[in-house]
Parts: C-alpha cells; structure tokens; sequence
C-alpha cells in the first residue's frame, strides 16, 4: 500500500500550469471520488509537491531497504551519542532518536553501524575503543509498555489539524481512540505499511506492526 507522502515524494514538482489543471482533475473526481480512485490520488501528490513542504526525504529507498528505514529514525546530532547510529543486537537492527522507534530483523554481528554506509564501527563490549558511545537502552522494555488497542491500517481516519515548525500535526483515529503525532516521525515509520498491517494506539504513541522486512516494528511518539 502506498501513503500518500510517498506518492508525493516521488512525484516531480509540477508547472503552475500543470498544477492548475491537477486542480481542476481534483475538482471533477472529488464530485465522484472512490477509496480506490487513483487519478484523484495522483491529482492531491501533484497539488501535494508543488505547494507544501517536501515529504520526507528517503521515503522511497525505506520502504524497500530495511536498513535505510531504520535509520531514518535516527538523528546524527542527537545529544546522546548512542542514538547517533543504527544499533544491531544479533537479532535486529534498531534506530532512535526518543520521539521515534524503529525495529527490523537482522543478523548481522551486534554493534553501532554508520547511518550511510552500514559499516560496523563499534562491536558490543568494544567499550575500550575510542569513541564507543555507550550502552544502548532496553528497546524490549519499552515494547512492552507499549500494548494497547490494535486496529487495521485501513480503518484510520487521519485529519491535519497545524502546521508545525518542523512537518505536520496529524490526528490518527480509530474506533474512539485518537492521538496527535508529527507527520516528520509518521510517514517514515509507516513507510514500508502494506494493506492487512496493524496499527496499536495507546495512551501515549502509535505503534505500527507490519509485514515488510520479515515483520517490523515501529513506534512514534504522540505530541503533547
């Protein structure tokens, strides 16, 4: 399934001309739109990439590529220096930044790997090494405080309700249960979601089961 940021991050920019006639496509197919209608799909990713901000960058290599979309959760300059890398513990690889989790299975020796080049630079324990940036926390404590209600992807309703300094704030809502959550940290998270996905919304995140990469997991963190 693909989003609708995904759509518009691999749409080019249109001409003021072309715009205006994605206006006027949206106009006639809203008047008999279909959930599956894909002209007006297209139509809102034109108007999308030419007048709003650019979608995330790297949306479409994450949804494909388990390692780029664990480390979009991560943020080099992050104060912590062992959120600064993408994590492998034997079983998977895990990116972070404390306001988004991402987790995918994979093999690989544990350590800290580089964000663009995924070379391992620190092997766990290497802790007399230069540089080693510590331990990493308890991504399984955090999981398990994180159960709640599980829904179908389908079934979300999503509404933009502000304009942030940073993306948008979004309301993600299913059966009475609702949270606001920054579209910078939603649309990489949800980037590899396929139809038949679950969604689980707590009091506090929204946490993303999904079927890519042999059964990934990620976490945002809703605002406050």
């Amino acid at each position: 399934m693909t989003t609708f940021l995904q759509k518009a991050a691999t749409t080019p920019k249109p001409s003021k001309k072309d715009a205006a006639a994605s206006i006027q496509s949206l106009v006639q197919h809203l008047n008999v739109r279909g959930d599956n209608d894909f002209e007006t799909f297209a139509a809102l990713a034109g108007l999308y990439a030419h007048f709003l901000p650019p979608a995330p960058k790297g949306l479409k290599k994450a949804s494909t590529d388990h390692f780029a979309w664990v480390a979009m959760a991560v943020d080099p300059k992050e104060c912590r220096k062992y959120l600064r890398y993408v994590f492998a513990d034997g079983a998977r690889i895990i990116g972070t930044d404390g306001c988004a989790l991402h987790i995918a299975p994979d093999e690989r020796p544990a350590g800290y790997y580089c964000l663009s080049s995924a070379q391992l630079l620190w092997a766990v324990g290497d802790t007399q090494a230069v540089g080693y940036p510590g331990r990493f926390p308890d991504v399984d404590r955090i999981l398990a405080h994180n159960e709640g209600k599980s829904v179908d992807v389908d079934t979300l309703v999503e509404t933009q309700t502000r304009e942030l300094k940073k993306g948008l704030s979004i309301n993600i809502a299913a059966q009475g249960a609702s949270w606001d959550v920054n579209s910078r940290y939603l649309e990489p998270a949800r980037a590899p979601m396929q139809a038949g996905d679950r969604v689980i919304i707590t009091r506090h995140v929204l946490r993303f089961e999904m079927q890519a990469f042999g059964g990934c997991t990620a976490i945002v963190n809703g605002l406050s």
